[in-house]
């Protein structure tokens, strides 16, 4: 063992003592989190020792920029394997280089049975400039352009917590019964784009937001034949795991590999049979504005319900990939946003007057898709958007209220 993590290991209770009350701190991970260190941290909290809210949520929702001047005071992060002068972490990039790279104190716990196999997933480019000027050298979803591990000052590094603790993963998600019929609609779409040369020859890279209506679209694309299919999205599910394993797909980059159970018994296997075509990114190079347009991708949403002229409200899950999602839609080649049917049971329409709240206005939703078919709202006038929605989807006893609203706006 290396003698840095020598000197520094320690128990989960010693560990926690380097945080103070005033301090903030931060913890890595949504689906692998250090949870030794954020149980003892809790404890500390019950005794009363520590004020309520110690620990600050590090998600997409978090503010980042509000620790540009200063770094977070003690950054506790997850990993699977510890180097001399860096550590792997584990399913779950996220933020964490950029915790390492700007927290003054650091804690690792470090679960040894994470498999070895995981070192060499991960392509960790150490963009520590929080500048949304700054330009990342990613051409192709199967580049590498940083290490297979994240860089480590150890000089920052209080502690080392060392565990066994068995592995988490996630529940599956239900795929929906509907997808048959929407995977169809956008595979023809697809080939048609393709006839008509508005799409290259070469698939662009997919992004496929973390849904049971997605992960089923992104499955019988590949078996209709569009194969070799790359995706670029944030969290790379199931089903995209056994995608990439039966060469469907020729590369799955993402920020998060999310496994549940039943994938873990084999999860060692899985990564050795997806060496060099499954790759754990960063975050901030995953969403980066300058990769995705550069890429040209084609973003696939899920909308939990769209208004008259386009505007969708995206269907958020555990895993919140809403919020990712309007990065990829914004700066995609095709942002398609999938509109599942409502339960019969709840007697409402997906088509609404005005969505509750806009995740996607009307100018970054180019096409729908619904079991119904197809609607292309690329350079329609808003009257004509709101048409083709309403003759398409609406339910029948909505429509003449519903065109009611678009005759009368139009006469403002």
């Amino acid at each position: 063992m290396n003698r840095r993590i020598r000197d520094r290991l320690m128990t989960a209770d010693e560990a926690v003592k380097w945080v103070r009350p005033g301090k903030r701190v931060v913890a890595s991970g949504f689906l692998h989190q250090p949870s030794r260190v954020l149980r003892a941290l809790q404890a500390l909290v019950d005794d009363g020792q520590l004020p309520p809210e110690p620990l600050t949520p590090f998600r997409n929702s978090f503010p980042r920029r509000s620790f540009t001047r200063k770094g977070p005071d003690v950054a506790i992060l997850h990993a699977a394997a510890i180097f001399s002068d860096g550590f792997v972490p584990a399913l779950a990039v996220e933020e964490s280089p950029w915790l390492a790279a700007n927290a003054h104190e650091i804690i690792l716990e470090w679960n040894v049975n994470w498999p070895s196999s995981l070192i060499g997933v991960h392509d960790i480019y150490a963009d520590t400039v929080v500048d949304d000027a700054h330009i990342v050298p990613l051409c192709q979803p199967a580049d590498r352009i940083g290490t297979p591990y994240i860089p480590l000052d150890w000089t920052k590094v209080v502690g080392v917590v060392k565990v066994d603790d068995d592995l988490s993963f996630v529940s599956p998600i239900e795929e929906s019964a509907n997808e048959s019929r929407m995977a169809n609609h956008l595979h023809e779409f697809l080939l048609s784009e393709l006839r008509k040369g508005l799409l290259p020859i070469d698939m662009p890279p997919i992004h496929a937001a973390c849904t049971g209506e997605t992960g089923a679209i992104l499955r019988a694309l590949t078996q209709s034949g569009q194969q070799r299919i790359a995706l670029f999205t944030d969290i790379i599910d199931e089903v995209a795991l056994d995608l990439l394993q039966s060469e469907s797909l020729s590369v799955a980059s993402g920020s998060t590999l999310a496994v549940t159970q039943a994938t873990a018994g084999d999860l060692s296997r899985t990564l050795k049979q997806s060496e060099n075509r499954l790759i754990l990114r960063p975050r901030q190079t995953i969403t980066a504005p300058d990769v995705l347009r550069r890429l040209g991708i084609i973003s696939i949403n899920t909308a939990q319900e769209v208004d008259l002229y386009g505007r969708a409200h995206l269907q958020s899950d555990r895993w919140d990939s809403a919020n990712t999602g309007q990065d990829f839609a914004r700066q995609s080649r095709l942002s398609i946003v999938l509109l599942p049917p409502a339960p019969p049971e709840a007697g409402v329409s997906r088509v609404v007057p005005r969505v509750a709240q806009a995740d996607l206005s009307e100018r970054e939703v180019d096409v729908i898709v619904s079991e119904h078919g197809i609607a292309d709202l690329r350079g329609i006038s808003a009257a004509k958007r709101a048409e083709r929605i309403i003759s398409g989807w609406a339910r029948e006893p909505q429509q003449p209220d519903l065109a009611a609203m678009v005759f009368a706006n139009r006469r403002k």
